[in-house]
Protein backbone atom coordinates (compact mmCIF):
# COMPACT_ATOMS: atom_id res chain seq x y z
CA UNK A 1 0.00 0.00 0.00
CA UNK A 2 1.45 3.43 -0.88
CA UNK A 3 2.64 5.84 1.64
CA UNK A 4 0.50 9.01 1.41
CA UNK A 5 2.39 12.81 1.38
CA UNK A 6 1.11 13.15 5.20
CA UNK A 7 2.22 10.06 6.30
CA UNK A 8 5.94 10.71 4.31
CA UNK A 9 6.08 14.36 6.34
CA UNK A 10 5.84 13.09 9.27
CA UNK A 11 8.94 10.55 8.79
CA UNK A 12 12.69 10.81 9.59
CA UNK A 13 14.42 11.35 6.38
CA UNK A 14 16.00 8.14 5.57
CA UNK A 15 13.01 6.22 6.69
CA UNK A 16 10.66 9.16 3.88
CA UNK A 17 13.66 7.67 0.98
CA UNK A 18 13.05 4.30 1.80
CA UNK A 19 9.30 4.92 1.66
CA UNK A 20 9.03 6.77 -1.49
CA UNK A 21 11.33 3.72 -2.83
CA UNK A 22 8.67 1.33 -1.88
CA UNK A 23 5.78 3.68 -3.53
CA UNK A 24 8.32 3.79 -6.69
CA UNK A 25 8.46 -0.23 -6.27
CA UNK A 26 4.72 -0.63 -5.51
CA UNK A 27 3.75 1.54 -9.06
CA UNK A 28 6.03 -0.42 -11.06
CA UNK A 29 5.01 -3.79 -10.03
CA UNK A 30 1.37 -2.26 -10.62
CA UNK A 31 2.05 -1.00 -14.20
CA UNK A 32 3.78 -4.67 -15.01
CA UNK A 33 0.82 -6.33 -13.82
CA UNK A 34 -1.50 -4.43 -16.33
CA UNK A 35 0.97 -4.80 -18.56
CA UNK A 36 1.16 -8.80 -19.06
CA UNK A 37 -2.07 -9.71 -20.99
CA UNK A 38 -0.74 -7.12 -23.52
CA UNK A 39 2.60 -9.55 -23.28
CA UNK A 40 0.67 -12.58 -23.41
CA UNK A 41 -1.86 -11.62 -25.92
CA UNK A 42 1.51 -10.56 -28.39
CA UNK A 43 3.26 -14.32 -27.02
CA UNK A 44 -0.13 -16.44 -28.45
CA UNK A 45 -0.55 -13.88 -32.00
CA UNK A 46 3.28 -14.44 -32.28
CA UNK A 47 3.51 -18.31 -31.60
CA UNK A 48 -0.05 -18.18 -33.24
CA UNK A 49 1.94 -16.89 -36.61
CA UNK A 50 5.54 -19.00 -36.57
CA UNK A 51 2.82 -22.03 -36.63
CA UNK A 52 0.88 -20.87 -39.20
CA UNK A 53 3.81 -19.80 -41.50
CA UNK A 54 6.46 -23.30 -40.69
CA UNK A 55 2.77 -24.64 -41.77
CA UNK A 56 2.82 -22.51 -45.14
CA UNK A 57 6.61 -23.07 -45.70
CA UNK A 58 5.83 -27.49 -45.63
CA UNK A 59 3.27 -26.85 -47.73
CA UNK A 60 5.07 -25.15 -50.56
CA UNK A 61 7.98 -27.33 -50.39
CA UNK A 62 5.77 -30.03 -50.82
CA UNK A 63 4.87 -28.35 -54.04
CA UNK A 64 8.36 -27.41 -54.96
CA UNK A 65 9.18 -31.31 -54.88
CA UNK A 66 6.18 -32.80 -56.77
CA UNK A 67 7.27 -30.11 -59.65
CA UNK A 68 10.87 -30.68 -59.44
CA UNK A 69 9.96 -35.24 -59.90
CA UNK A 70 10.47 -36.22 -62.97
CA UNK A 71 6.71 -37.27 -64.91
CA UNK A 72 8.42 -39.83 -66.71
CA UNK A 73 11.46 -42.53 -66.02
CA UNK A 74 13.80 -41.22 -68.44
CA UNK A 75 14.62 -42.87 -71.65
CA UNK A 76 17.29 -45.52 -71.50
CA UNK A 77 18.64 -44.83 -75.19
CA UNK A 78 18.27 -41.68 -77.18
CA UNK A 79 15.33 -42.25 -80.12
CA UNK A 80 17.91 -41.04 -82.89
CA UNK A 81 21.65 -39.49 -82.94
CA UNK A 82 21.41 -35.44 -83.41
CA UNK A 83 23.49 -35.95 -87.08
CA UNK A 84 20.33 -38.03 -88.47
CA UNK A 85 18.04 -35.51 -86.58
CA UNK A 86 20.17 -32.42 -88.33
CA UNK A 87 21.33 -33.87 -91.87
CA UNK A 88 23.18 -30.31 -92.90
CA UNK A 89 25.21 -30.49 -89.43
CA UNK A 90 26.31 -34.18 -90.86
CA UNK A 91 29.93 -34.12 -91.88
CA UNK A 92 28.74 -35.76 -95.02
CA UNK A 93 26.65 -33.05 -96.19
CA UNK A 94 29.52 -30.25 -95.26
CA UNK A 95 31.71 -31.70 -98.02
CA UNK A 96 28.96 -31.28 -100.80
CA UNK A 97 29.29 -28.55 -103.40
CA UNK A 98 27.38 -26.50 -105.42
CA UNK A 99 28.15 -28.70 -108.72
CA UNK A 100 27.61 -31.98 -106.53
CA UNK A 101 23.62 -30.91 -106.10
CA UNK A 102 23.31 -29.64 -109.77
CA UNK A 103 24.38 -33.16 -111.16
CA UNK A 104 21.97 -35.00 -108.40
CA UNK A 105 19.04 -32.74 -109.67
CA UNK A 106 19.72 -33.33 -113.50
CA UNK A 107 19.79 -36.92 -113.07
Amino acid sequence: MAYRKATLRKMDTNTRKLARLINDLDSALTRLKNFMPAVERMELESNALYSRLSTYEKKVFAQEQLVTQPIAEPVAEPVAEPASLFPLESEQVQNVTLADLGTEAGA
